[in-house]
């Protein structure tokens, strides 16, 4: 972990610009945000995935505190390949070495358009604690992009509401 994470002034900014993004997802139904917009800090490659749990967690208390009806999600973009690589890592480090150019987004998702995520259960998985991230799905999204011939990977942090 960097030292971003546990500093007083990251989660008490952070906590505004999510806050405000948590409570225009509930009009709006949909919220994206990369992390080096929530805090300038996080645009730094090497701070892509410190930042990003740190959004996540603050955005799943301030779901919590609120009893919002809210799916918190960080996608990390990671890099492509002219064939599907699937989860090639298994760690945070191993993560870390698959990274793209772009920080990673925190997207806020109304509990009402969970459908949109049906493809979570039949895609490539690994244990959120095994590793250690806060959690309920740790999912790979991988695609043949038609015009390039590209596979695109995204992989997925998301927490669904309790109940």
């Amino acid at each position: 972990m960097s030292e971003l994470v546990g500093r007083d002034q990251g989660p008490v900014h952070s906590r505004g610009v999510i806050g405000r993004a948590m409570n225009s997802v509930i009009s709006s139904k949909l919220e994206m945000h990369h992390i080096d917009q929530i805090d300038g800090r996080f645009g730094a490659k090497s701070h892509f995935i410190d930042g990003a749990i740190m959004c996540f967690r603050v955005a799943m208390e301030l779901r919590e505190e609120g009893n919002l009806p809210v799916i918190v999600a960080v996608a990390f973009d990671l890099k492509w390949s002219d064939e599907p690589r699937g989860l090639n890592f298994r760690t945070l480090g191993g993560l870390a070495k698959q990274l793209w150019r772009s920080p990673p987004e925190l997207i806020l998702i109304h509990a009402a358009r969970a459908a949109e995520l049906d493809w979570v259960d039949q895609a490539p998985a690994l244990d959120p604690v095994r590793l250690g991230v806060p959690a309920t799905h740790v999912v790979l999204r991988e695609w043949c992009h038609k015009p390039t011939g590209e596979y695109p990977r995204h992989l997925w942090l998301i927490s669904f509401p309790p109940g």
